[in-house]
């Protein structure tokens, strides 16, 4: 599956409109162009959802959100969907304040939003929004049975398919849900991994890949690529300055039967 994922990938091509968070803006350009994707950056209103309508896949991320940048965002998102375009949304904090909640809300209410991807806080923070905790029974569980409780949740609340990222990931869509593994704690010393793995989320939706599917594409991928740049730096007795590099190379040299061979992940159904 994988393999034939990322030969799409890099097959098409995808233009990849991100409206990114502009601490990892430079970091998620280059994983994009790493991976075989072609990335564009625009964030002002004047333009956002023109390029919006001619891209392969949009990428909204509420990193460090101003009034500017969520005008813009809704204006792309609202262009892509009059196109059948994906949005891959990232609610970067969304708990932390009233104000990024009410932007994720009023993104999620354009019914838009194809893939949210978020960690446990982030994604427990929006069911929570959305009073849909019925029939959950911890959304702070950490065990692999609550997390995939959660994202299911959240998918079916919105409509859309989530990626909930973590000690392991987990995809889910319409009763289907997928856990992947891998990875390694370095990358949590990265500025910009979670946002690189949203940017590749719209890199696979962009070639074409089903929502569930390419989210678990873009997490098998960057889990792979992940622990080969820690590997490497730790035989070289470096740090997470050369692991950032590293990461890079690893996305640009891995190959399709690699991703295949070297991935773990199991689909639930």
């Amino acid at each position: 599956m994988l393999a034939n994922y990322l030969q799409q990938l890099k097959d098409q091509a995808p233009l990849v409109h991100c409206i990114t968070n502009p601490v990892t803006m430079n970091d998620c350009a280059n994983l994009l162009l790493a991976c075989g994707a072609s990335p564009i950056m625009a964030q002002d209103e004047h333009e956002t959802a023109e390029i919006a309508a001619r891209a392969g896949a949009l990428v909204i991320n509420l990193g460090v959100p101003d009034p500017a940048r969520l005008r813009a965002s809704l204006l792309a998102v609202r262009a892509a969907g009059e196109k059948g375009i994906p949005v891959v949304l990232d609610p970067v904090g969304v708990g932390v304040s009233p104000y990024r909640m009410a932007a994720a809300r009023e993104l999620l209410a354009t019914g838009g939003i194809t893939l949210i991807r978020g960690n446990l806080a982030e994604v427990c923070a929006l069911v929570q929004s959305r009073a849909a905790a019925r029939g959950v029974d911890s959304l702070e569980k950490l065990e692999p049975e609550g997390r995939r409780q959660v994202a299911e949740v959240l998918s079916r609340e919105t409509g859309a398919a989530v990626l909930l990222t973590g000690p392991a990931d987990v995809a889910a869509l319409e009763g289907r849900t997928l856990t992947i593994w891998g990875g390694d704690p370095w990358m949590g010393r990265i500025t910009g991994c979670g946002c690189m793995l949203t940017a590749l989320c719209g890199a696979f939706l962009g070639a074409g890949i089903p929502p569930v599917e390419a989210a678990a594409s873009a997490s098998a991928m960057m889990a792979l690529c992940g622990r080969k740049a820690a590997d490497q730096a730790r035989k070289q007795g470096l740090g997470t300055g050369s692991m950032r590099t590293f990461l890079l190379d690893a996305a640009c040299l891995i190959t399709p039967e690699e991703l295949e061979k070297e991935s773990r992940y199991e689909d639930h159904g």
